[in-house]
């Protein structure tokens, strides 16, 4: 039995619904997920490569703010004139100077997995509604 799926009262197996089991993993585990293991792989893979860029762009802002803040304050630390209220100067000014884009990063990633939880759950409800539909009996030929 996988993760996915819940035993009742009486040991019978139920598999969760498409819906909830795609906005979960999309939601949850990784943008993307969702929409693969729901059988949509290139929508799923469009919003995976989004929000892996989206998180390496966010560790890119991190790592080059945090080397041009050591880079300033050790020129200050050779030079003498270290204090506290210098380096969260240096420190403000730095991560308020970035790219708009680099500093757009978290809202379009919150946006990439918000729109990857939604899209999963509306596709897997067409699939759960697909077969929930009654399932009708094949058409007879006449008789002659």
């Amino acid at each position: 039995m996988s993760w996915l799926e819940t035993v009742n009262e009486s040991g019978i197996t139920n598999s969760m619904k498409k819906a909830a089991k795609g906005a979960l993993l999309s939601g949850l585990v990784y943008p993307g997920l969702g929409q693969v293991v729901l059988g949509r792989p290139g929508v799923g893979l469009v919003f995976i490569l989004a929000a892996t860029a989206g998180i390496g762009t966010i560790i890119y802002k991190i790592m080059t703010s945090i080397s041009l803040i050591m880079d300033q304050a050790m020129s200050m630390v050779e030079s003498g004139g270290v204090s506290y209220d210098k380096i969260v100067h240096i420190s403000i000014n730095v991560v308020q100077n970035g790219s708009p884009l680099l500093n757009s990063a978290p809202t379009l990633l919150f946006l990439c997995w918000l729109c990857s939880t939604i899209h999963a759950y509306i596709v897997g409800g067409r699939l759960d509604q697909r077969e929930n539909q009654p399932q009708l009996p094949p058409k007879l030929p006449p008789h002659v």
